[in-house]
C-alpha cells in the first residue's frame, strides 16, 4: 500500500511524463516530427508585397530572404499563390511546389509558440530564410532556421519555399 505522500509523486511523476509527450505530440501536417520551434516573428514593410482585396488578387504574396551562411548576402525571391495554385512572378525555384507546401503546412506554421519545447539538439545547417508578406490574406512574418530538431522539420517542410538546399545558387 502506498502513502499519500507516495501516491502524490507518482501522480506528479505521471503528470509531468504526459507533459513531456505532448511537448513532442505533431501538429497537424508537420509529418510526426514534433512541434515548430520557436522564432522570432518578424514582418518587413519595406519588403511586403501589399494584399489587395480586389478579385483576382494573390490571397498568398510572400518575399523570402535566404541566407546560406549567417556571413553571406541574402538572396530575395518573391512568391504569389491562389491557394496550392503558384501566380505569375514567382521568383521562387519551383514556384508550384512551394505553393503546395505552404498549403500543406497551414498558417500554424507561421505562428511563434511561446510554450516550452523538447526540440532535439542537432544543428540541420547554417542557412536561413526570413519570409514576410500576406499568407492567405493575413500578414505574416517569420524567421526560419535549421538551429534544432523542431526547427529542421519546419525548414524541411517549406524547402520549396526556401530552395533546394537553400544554397543560394538555384
Amino acid at each position: 500500500m502506498t502513502s499519500p505522500k507516495q501516491a502524490s509523486r507518482l501522480i506528479l511523476a505521471a503528470i509531468t511524463g504526459l507533459m513531456l509527450l505532448s511537448s513532442c505530440a505533431s501538429p497537424a501536417g508537420n509529418g510526426g516530427t514534433g512541434s515548430p520551434a520557436p522564432s522570432n516573428s518578424t514582418a518587413s514593410s519595406s519588403s511586403q508585397p501589399s494584399s489587395s482585396q480586389t478579385t483576382g488578387a494573390a490571397e498568398t504574396a510572400l518575399v523570402i530572404d535566404v541566407k546560406a551562411t549567417p556571413e553571406s548576402a541574402s538572396v530575395q525571391r518573391t512568391l504569389s499563390c491562389q491557394g496550392a495554385k503558384a501566380q505569375a512572378g514567382s521568383t521562387v525555384t519551383d514556384p508550384d511546389a512551394a505553393c503546395a507546401a505552404l498549403e500543406n503546412a497551414g498558417p500554424t506554421i507561421f505562428q511563434t509558440d511561446a510554450s516550452p519545447q523538447s526540440c532535439t539538439m542537432q544543428m540541420g545547417g547554417p542557412q536561413t530564410a526570413k519570409v514576410s508578406g500576406t499568407f492567405k490574406g493575413n500578414a505574416v512574418g517569420k524567421e526560419f532556421s535549421q538551429q534544432n530538431g523542431c526547427a529542421i522539420a519546419e525548414w524541411k517542410l517549406l524547402e520549396p519555399l526556401f530552395g533546394v538546399g537553400a544554397d543560394n545558387s538555384k
